[in-house]
């Protein structure tokens, strides 16, 4: 459940984005990012849920908790605030922790002989959305960012915290006590 409930959170993030930066560069990032999250929410709600006996009911109407807020509430903070370099590096982040955590996972599943297939494919799916997120995409809305008054000084301000955030994400998931997850 806090994979669905993360990944409604980018999905409207990356909408949020691109709304707010529809051209350029930064718009073919985020396009492609909101385009790659209804992938995988369509590849999460078709193969992985089922997988785990879940529906798409009880993954809607599940409550938050407290460590799922606290990304959803940076990524908002991200979605209104941050300027598109900002973003883009903040998502390249998220890119790259996401990517390594996964395949770590996805390995560990692969030794385990009950791991249904649909999760460690969509674990081995991060490698996908950090290609999308890799610094050929990112570079240019950097530059966009740096070109149309972003201060430099800045554009590291959320990627700084995507490690904090993740960490609380991830033990929550890693505890043991949500088997549901």
């Amino acid at each position: 459940m806090a994979e669905f409930q993360a990944l409604e959170f980018e999905r409207v993030t990356f909408s949020f984005l691109l709304a707010r930066f529809p051209r350029g560069a930064p718009g073919d990032l985020f396009e492609s990012a909101v385009t790659e999250m209804a992938d995988v929410r369509t590849h999460l709600l078709g193969e992985v849920c089922p997988a785990l006996g879940l529906t798409e009911q009880a993954l809607t109407e599940a409550p938050v908790a407290p460590q799922i807020r606290a990304l959803a509430e940076f990524q908002a903070w991200v979605a209104l605030h941050a300027g598109p370099a900002e973003a883009a590096l903040s998502m390249w982040a998220d890119g790259v922790l996401w990517e390594a955590t996964s395949t770590a996972w996805a390995d560990i599943l692969r030794a385990t002989a009950d791991a249904p297939a649909a999760i460690i494919e969509h674990l081995d799916g991060g490698s996908s959305y950090a290609e999308g997120t890799g610094a050929e995409h990112i570079t240019p809305v950097i530059a966009y960012g740096l070109a149309h008054g972003e201060a430099e000084s800045g554009i590291t301000r959320s990627a700084d915290r995507v490690d904090q955030v993740m960490r609380t994400w991830w033990s929550y998931i890693a505890d043991g006590a949500h088997p549901e997850v």
